[in-house]
């Protein structure tokens, strides 16, 4: 044979030894698990955005529309992003169902007396 044949031949079988082993590592790449990854997240609840609405509460039920009002546009505007914990609720749990805090003023809102919402 050859020297040109022989290299020929050599380049075939790597080549055919190559075709053989690539599928194996691709298969078994297959069969792995892919890595989770796990990603933390905060609730955004704020002291402050609960303190507001209990203060907002006790001007409501003392009928201080004015200072409920300022409230409640403070609840609207600058901690809309923030839930709440429910009142009764003394220490925070996963399971506990939050609500917004622009999303209650604006339920209080549309609560109120016809005589409070005219001022409004």
């Amino acid at each position: 044979m050859d020297l040109c044949k022989l290299r020929t031949l050599a380049s075939l079988a790597l080549l055919g030894a190559l075709a053989a082993v690539v599928p194996l590592g691709f298969a078994r790449a297959q069969d792995e698990e892919p890595e989770t990854v796990s990603r933390g997240f905060a609730i955004p609840q704020t002291r402050e955005a609960r303190a507001l609405a209990e203060r907002t509460e006790g001007h409501l039920a003392a009928q201080r529309w004015s200072e409920a009002f300022t409230l409640l546009q403070e609840l609207l505007t600058q901690h809309r992003g923030e839930v709440l914990l429910p009142p009764e609720i003394a220490q925070d749990v996963d399971e506990i169902a939050r609500q917004g805090a622009a999303v209650w003023a604006r339920e209080k809102l549309a609560s109120l007396p016809a005589e409070a919402r005219e001022l409004y």
